[in-house]
């Protein structure tokens, strides 16, 4: 698997990156058309096309289960209707997926196929390459979106790495939160 190119993002384009919780973190886990689940995703459909229309024209995914994966099939699904938005897929490594479930296996291909460039951070797992992704799509970024409440992890490590590199961060949670009154 090599570095692709199919499409540059226009030069003009802002930059977000995604980044988020894995299943097991999500309040709905796998269960994606859950209520939760449902509710979830039309906030994050929602957030991306704000985003959209406020210039953000080339999307980054890490390509991980969870946030990531749901984030790329989101830009993928909004492209039918914004043809000018790109999506990078940015893997740490070549066989990201190859222990996951199947359905989640297809849906990173599916990603990698839709992905106008696709970023390969390593060849091969090395201790350091999920985090050397991490760092990749947020200095790429003029925006990180990121699937966070606080817990410990890879994400708040990539949260808290935005905040010290300058990169604004907007916080999607995966529950929706009452307004205060």
């Amino acid at each position: 698997m090599e570095n692709t190119t199919r499409r540059l993002p226009a030069r003009n384009a802002r930059r977000c990156a995604f980044t988020g919780y894995r299943p097991y973190k999500m309040p709905f886990g796998y269960d994606e058309e859950s209520p939760l689940g449902l509710d979830f995703k039309k906030r994050l459909r929602e957030t991306i096309e704000v985003l959209i229309l406020q210039g953000y024209k080339h999307m980054i995914s890490g390509g991980a289960q969870g946030m990531d994966i749901m984030a790329a099939e989101t830009v993928i699904d909004l492209q039918k209707d914004y043809p000018d938005v790109t999506l990078e897929i940015a893997i740490p490594f070549e066989d990201q997926a190859k222990k996951w479930p199947e359905e989640y296996r297809t849906r990173w291909q599916r990603c990698i196929d839709a992905a106008d460039m696709l970023t390969v951070v390593s060849h091969k797992y090395t201790k350091n390459c999920l985090n050397a992704r991490n760092r990749y799509i947020v200095q790429q970024a003029d925006l990180l979106l990121a699937c966070f409440d606080g817990k410990e992890g890879g994400t708040k490590n990539t949260v808290e790495y935005a905040r010290r590199f300058g990169c604004p961060v907007c916080l999607i949670p995966p529950v929706k939160t009452p307004k205060s009154t």
